[in-house]
C-alpha cells in the first residue's frame, strides 16, 4: 500500500534569524547546514524524518544557459518561491498555493 508522505514544508521569511528565534522559543531545535550568519535557510527536523525549511531567498540573476537544462516545472517552482510573499508555501505540480501568512 502506498502512503502519501510529506518530505518537507517550505516557510519563506524575510527575517530568517527572527523566524529561527521564534521557532526556538516554541521549543523546536533549529539547525543550519552552514554558517548561520551567511545562510539563507534553517532546518527543523521532525520525528518522522520530514522537516520544516525556513528560508530567505536572496535575489539572484542566473544566466539563461544555466536555467535552460532544468525541467520547466523546476524553473517555475523556483521562480514562484523567489517572487512570492512571506508565507508557508505549498507547490503541487503546476499549481502553487499560499497556505498561511506569516505576518
Amino acid at each position: 500500500m502506498n502512503r502519501f508522505a510529506i518530505g518537507h514544508v517550505l516557510i519563506k521569511t524575510r527575517q530568517l534569524q527572527l523566524a529561527v528565534k521564534n521557532f526556538q522559543q516554541l521549543g523546536f531545535t533549529v539547525t543550519y547546514r552552514t554558517d548561520p550568519s551567511k545562510t539563507h535557510n534553517a532546518l527543523i527536523y521532525l520525528q518522522d524524518g520530514s522537516f520544516l525549511e525556513l528560508f530567505n531567498p536572496k535575489p539572484i540573476n542566473l544566466p539563461d544557459q544555466l536555467l535552460r537544462p532544468l525541467h520547466p516545472a523546476v524553473v517555475n517552482r523556483f521562480l514562484y518561491y523567489l517572487n512570492s510573499q512571506e508565507a508557508m508555501l505549498v507547490y503541487f505540480g503546476q499549481k502553487a498555493y499560499r497556505r498561511a501568512s506569516a505576518g
